[in-house]
């Protein structure tokens, strides 16, 4: 009877473990919405850039690799303002195609269909609301902990 006991609360427990662990993505399995933004150009052409998906998980691509590698979590409540502030500043609505020698984007969306905005190209000026939700992202994964 007490070997039954333990089987029924080990087995208890590795099922609420295993049912609260979050599923863990990568950019290009993730069917949700996300925002991956950056910058790039200069002499040698490099491209450096983050995804943030809307799970919470951040990612960052160097220059020169060719898949994205997760550095941290964000917490919900921030994770959250990347998604609503979005939508509340309208930004959905901004075409911008506008690189320049150095360039900066921000593409929001599902993988499949993201809205791309880019700018750099000098006369060429984004958006102030754009400019300052980017610069909001880039605070973002500054201050957060790296993995």
């Amino acid at each position: 009877m007490h070997s039954k006991f333990i089987i029924v609360i080990l087995f208890s427990f590795i099922m609420v473990n295993t049912s609260c662990q979050t599923k863990k993505y990568t950019p290009l399995d993730y069917s949700e919405n996300m925002v991956i933004f950056g910058s790039g150009g200069g002499f040698a052409g490099t491209v450096n850039e983050y995804c943030i998906l809307q799970n919470g998980q951040c990612f960052f691509k160097k220059a020169g690799e060719k898949v994205f590698n997760e550095v941290s979590s964000i917490e919900d409540n921030k994770v959250n303002q990347v998604f609503d502030i979005y939508k509340t500043l309208s930004l959905q609505e901004i075409e911008i195609k506008a690189p320049g020698n150095m360039y900066y984007f921000v593409k929001f969306g599902k993988k499949e269909k993201m809205h791309e905005m880019l700018w750099g190209a000098y006369g060429q000026d984004p958006p102030q609301k754009l400019k300052s939700y980017y610069d909001f992202l880039n605070s973002l994964v500054n201050n957060q902990p790296t993995r």
